[in-house]
């Protein structure tokens, strides 16, 4: 996305609220499709909005209504927007693998496979529905499903580093390390640039005993996406495995700038404290935790 295309599709915007020009029903949908995908989650609502006044039963309307609503965190609205289009054109895989997906970040697995296997019915080859059914599969434990649905969405889309990556998950579940690796090493070579597949090798490479590799690993999450709180916190787990504190300490309170009341931060914050016998600031990030989640066991272990 440039400056000069997001100025082009202000442009566009513009003069179709002021009425000097009119665009048509796929002209409109288009529009829609690319803001959302710019992230402009709130100015497709809006399109979808006014094209659903003038045509309710339009179907894409529907859809790309529910993903914008599910991306602004509203899935409830997203999950009802989707239905709507699946009412109106129920034999579109992709809506019910979105439907399955939203299903999913709302925690109701049932339905989100049943969404997701709907969409491979209606369209077998449907690498993200395969992806998505693996996620599901993988947050409910069934670890050996995963990996077979992930090795679809791969068969179906060779270049797709997401599935590599929660493939290289997966794998480390079941204990096969070596395949893991060579999901993210795949990841990786498809796209660069992904903290992620970084932050989830340095954790193999950990798990490995190989904690000087595990530190570059996560350290190029980190400098990738400098507000990865998973990757400053596994970051200061290694150096406080290697009685690196004042490096673990200095690795946690980068962590805490972005969620002062993370959990995992503040109770390994309170256990070096505690080891360095600064029993107020460990007692200090203990009762944090406590204020949150009063019967948190570690905290109250620590104390």
């Amino acid at each position: 996305m440039t400056q000069a295309q997001d100025e082009s599709l202000d442009q566009i915007i513009a003069a179709i609220q002021k009425g000097t020009r009119r665009v048509n029903e796929r002209e409109a949908l288009a529009i829609a499709g690319t803001l959302y995908t710019r992230h402009r989650y709130g100015q497709a609502i809006n399109v979808c909005n006014q094209m659903l006044k003038q045509k309710p039963a339009l179907a894409e309307a529907h859809s790309i209504l529910g993903v914008s609503f599910a991306a602004l965190g509203k899935r409830k609205e997203g999950i009802d927007a989707i239905r709507q289009a699946i009412a109106h054109s129920g034999n579109v895989a992709s809506y019910h693998s979105n439907l399955g997906e939203i299903y999913r970040q709302d925690g109701n697995h049932a339905d989100a496979i049943n969404s997701l296997n709907r969409a491979l019915e209606l369209d077998p080859d449907n690498f993200h529905a395969h992806n998505n059914l693996g996620i599901v599969r993988f947050e409910s434990g069934a670890y050996e499903q995963a990996v077979e649905a992930y090795r679809k969405a791969i068969a179906l889309h060779p270049a797709f580093p997401e599935a590599y990556n929660n493939l290289g998950n997966a794998l480390r579940k079941v204990g096969e390390l070596d395949e893991a690796s060579e999901a993210y090493h795949a990841a990786l070579a498809l796209r660069e640039t992904y903290p992620e597949a970084y932050n989830n090798l340095g954790t193999l490479l950990r798990e490995q005993h190989k904690p000087d590799q595990a530190e570059v690993a996560i350290r190029k999450a980190i400098s990738l996406n400098p507000r990865y709180l998973e990757a400053h916190n596994n970051l200061a787990s290694i150096y406080h495995s290697e009685e690196r504190d004042v490096d673990a300490l200095r690795q946690l309170a980068e962590a805490l700038k972005l969620e002062p009341q993370n959990a995992r931060s503040l109770l390994l914050t309170a256990r070096i404290q505690a080891k360095r016998n600064a029993y107020d600031l460990a007692e200090k990030a203990c009762l944090f935790v406590l204020d949150k989640e009063p019967g948190n066991g570690e905290a109250l272990t620590v104390l």
